[in-house]
């Protein structure tokens, strides 16, 4: 969690109106034909497709192509909204009798766009006729040309912005193209079709051709598959896109034969005892197709999506879901890599933006992390991997502060290419030119904020109290959907609640279940991924979140699904609050002992290893004033110093002193001895504890991370020492043999883990005064 202030978006509606209309009107939808149009999005709402200037054109030209059994090349793009407009388009033609081949590039090897040498392979081998491109294109001058010296005629359809001369092709479908659309339409219409993805441009043209020779039979598939498409490239669901994805939505949960079949399977297997929704779509299909796209050749999710055997869409989702966990761990990894580096490179988080290079990240899952890392600083971010070229891909995201294009437009001459919009990017260059990239991007981003400061606040649409939370409240928020880009899902707020108690939850203990109350009356939250909560139980606090249903043994009820919390008393820390540095001092434990003597002292002391807690031990008072877990004390004395900067800010926080004492600490910087260490607890217990085992206990016995415990254990039982039962039992087998222990493909790993550790119980222990204020970011 991020800890920011909550605030309440503007609204002009009255405290008296209804949910509905406060929902509506921060929407922008406040005139009565307008709320009626929002509310009962229809097929009156579609668009002809023939609007577009040169749509009859390429319909003939298509048509002429499958009279004359011509070759017909489909060009589309790996995510999920190039591979669903790839499969309309491929479905259609099909379906019409065409001779057509798709083909799909590979990100990692080709990127976005037509390809000249795979282009004039494919004209030569397949003898190719007419290419068609999907969802990308608009850019491509130069292969446009190359294909027309080969008199192969190229139609191409896209969504995207240029600001550049056009291809000279056959003919473009493209609504943001200047042209391209019909003088006739009114502003409303050119608004709506402006927001079109790829996916739903190409469910346009194969509408055009299935009504031209008069065929019906796929049209309602079709649209199922340009729904998802446009769910999930995060186009603006409003007007046109917003009746299309109603009309799919609805297809997928009443008409499950005209729907595409693997669509149907996936999103079914996985929502159980209600509709398909939006929010489905765009964390359930979408996700997994782009996890293909991201780490592989797209191909799996064109097959998946134009298959119609069940047998063969079931091992296609098989490895869909294998593929997207895959893609979860690596950007976990990625993410876990950026934080620490950021953690150990303080300096880096004071510049304007992140921008960091690591030549072992993958290019398909940056843009994902660099998003994460955006929520976590709040800053832009430019997160970079190099290629088999030795060039640098980097792939951008950012908040309001910038516009990432006119960052990267500054600086073009540095670049091999670059494209993108205000918050979102990519570029690559000459890896070698990393620093003088890195020095130019800084300074551009410097002068565009100027002053400005990132507003560090989490902003909710509506304040609600217990009394009006209800199931009642869910129906009304239903009516917004579909929910998606420019008509997100509304985000809820309660002040000064108490959260009175949470658990860490799930198979990996990675989630939180939370209860809150309001006066007389508890709620249920959960928090996905997220395993720590740095405001104390029976705490006062503000919390933003999603209200979602929650059902079970038949019993329906209203549970949050938290966003943000917030508490003054967490998120600011005491700033008058004084250290004092006796890290270098020997000796003084004596004299330790003799201070805490002194009536009317409230010390806490924060020692976790059982080495430290032994040697104070010998000081009754010292020993008497041991803090389990973090808890208020005006005084706090760090004996031991903790793993990473979250488990600091979380002793600090929750203890909240007005004095700082660091005192002296040894660092072993012997791993042997910690796995010596871990051994003879897990024999302590096999002899006292029927093998029970705490794997948080353990880990702050020896001031290191679960993780280090983890990867230990599972490394003890590959050299068949212990036997792991389960999570909360060990079974002790034979001592450990150390050399066969460091034989073992983890044990890299877990010297990582080791060094990254000591490594920032190091910086703790050897930073001045003001680097350890600057650590806690005060």
């Amino acid at each position: 969690m991020n800890y920011k202030k909550i605030a309440l978006r503007q609204t002009n509606e009255k405290d008296d109106s209804s949910l509905l209309n406060k929902l509506l009107s921060i929407r922008g939808i406040t005139k009565e034909k307008d709320i009626k149009k929002f509310l009962n999005p229809s097929k009156d709402d579609f668009i002809s497709p023939f609007v577009f200037c040169d749509m009859e054109k390429s319909v003939k030209r298509i048509n002429s192509a499958i009279e004359k059994n011509e070759k017909i090349l489909i060009w589309g793009d790996f995510d999920c909204d190039g591979v669903t407009s790839s499969a309309i388009l491929y479905k259609t033609l099909k379906e019409l009798g065409a001779n057509v081949i798709t083909y799909i590039p590979d990100r990692l090897k080709e990127g976005h766009g037509l390809n000249s040498n795979k282009l004039l392979s494919y004209t030569a081998k397949e003898q190719i006729k007419l290419v068609i491109t999907v969802d990308c294109g608009i850019s491509n001058i130069k292969e446009v040309n190359l294909l027309k010296t080969f008199k192969v005629d190229v139609i191409i359809t896209d969504h995207h912005t240029t600001d550049i001369e056009l291809p000279n092709a056959y003919a473009i479908i493209n609504p943001q193209v200047s042209g391209a659309l019909d003088s006739k339409l009114s502003a409303e219409e050119i608004e709506a079709l402006t927001y079109n993805s790829g996916s739903v441009v190409a469910y346009k043209l194969a509408i055009a051709l299935l009504k031209d020779n008069k065929n019906n039979d796929l049209k309602d598939e079709l649209l199922t598959i340009a729904t998802c498409g446009a769910i999930a490239d995060v186009v603006p669901l409003k007007l046109e896109n917003r009746a299309i994805v109603t009309e799919g939505l609805k297809l997928l949960n009443t008409k499950k034969e005209k729907t595409n079949l693997g669509i149907y399977k996936i999103l079914s297997k996985n929502v159980l005892d209600r509709d398909i929704n939006s929010t489905d779509v765009a964390f359930i299909l979408a996700p997994r197709i782009n996890a293909i796209g991201r780490l592989s050749n797209a191909e799996l999710s064109f097959s998946f999506l134009c298959e119609n055997d069940e047998n063969k869409i079931d091992i296609c989702i098989e490895k869909m879901d294998s593929y997207n966990a895959i893609r979860q761990n690596k950007c976990m990894e990625t993410f876990n890599e950026a934080v620490k580096f950021l953690e150990e490179n303080p300096e880096e988080i004071k510049k304007p933006a992140i921008i960091l290079l690591n030549n072992s990240w993958h290019v398909g899952i940056i843009g994902i992390v660099a998003s994460k890392l955006v929520e976590k600083y709040n800053k832009p971010c430019f997160l970079m991997t190099v290629d088999e070229n030795k060039n640098a891909r980097c792939s951008i995201r950012s908040n309001d502060l910038i516009n990432v294009y006119q960052v990267l437009k500054e600086n073009e001459e540095l670049f091999l290419g670059f494209g993108g919009h205000k918050l979102a990017g990519g570029c690559s260059f000459e890896a070698k030119n990393f620093d003088k990239v890195k020095e130019a991007l800084l300074a551009s981003i410097k002068e565009m904020i100027g002053d400005k400061r990132p507003d560090n606040k989490l902003y909710a649409d509506v304040e609600v109290k217990g009394e009006d939370i209800s199931l009642e409240m869910l129906d009304e928020i239903n009516k917004l959907e579909p929910l998606g880009q420019d008509n997100e899902a509304p985000v809820f707020a309660m002040f000064n609640v108490t959260l009175e108690d949470y658990k860490i939850m799930g198979k990996d203990q990675n989630h939180l279940k939370l209860i809150f109350s309001d006066g007389n009356k508890k709620f249920q939250g959960v928090r996905w991924s997220e395993a720590e909560v740095l405001i104390p139980r029976n705490t006062k606090c503000d919390i933003a979140f999603y209200p979602r249903l929650n059902e079970f043994n038949g019993v329906k009820s209203v549970q949050f699904e938290i966003i943000d919390m917030y508490s003054p008393d967490v998120k600011n820390l005491n700033k008058t609050c004084k250290f004092f540095d006796h890290r270098q001092k020997t000796g003084i434990l004596e004299q330790v002992a003799s201070y805490f003597e002194r009536e009317g002292l409230d010390i806490g002391v924060w020692a976790r290893t059982i080495g430290v807690k032994e040697m104070l031990s010998k000081y009754g008072k010292i020993k008497e004033n041991f803090m389990e877990k973090p808890e208020e004390h005006n005084d706090l004395m760090l004996f031991d110093y903790p793993n990473s900067i979250d488990e600091l800010k979380e002793i600090i926080y929750k203890s909240k002193p007005s004095k700082i004492h660091l005192m002296q600490y040894q660092i072993d910087e012997n791993m042997e001895n910690y796995i010596k260490q871990i051994m003879g607890m897990i024999k302590y217990s096999a002899n006292h504890l029927q093998g029970g085992i705490d794997v948080i206990r353990l880990a702050q016995n020896l001031g290191m991370s679960e993780n280090f415990v983890q990867i230990t254990l599972e490394i003890l039982e590959n050299t068949g020492s212990i036997n792991i039962i389960d999570v909360n039992k060990i079974q002790y087998i034979k001592p450990c043999v150390y050399s066969d222990f460091k034989q073992d493909s983890m044990f890299e790993i877990l010297r990582e883990e080791f060094i990254r550790t000591l490594e920032f119980k190091k910086t703790l222990y050897n930073c001045s005064i003001k680097e350890f204020e600057q650590i806690l970011d005060i």
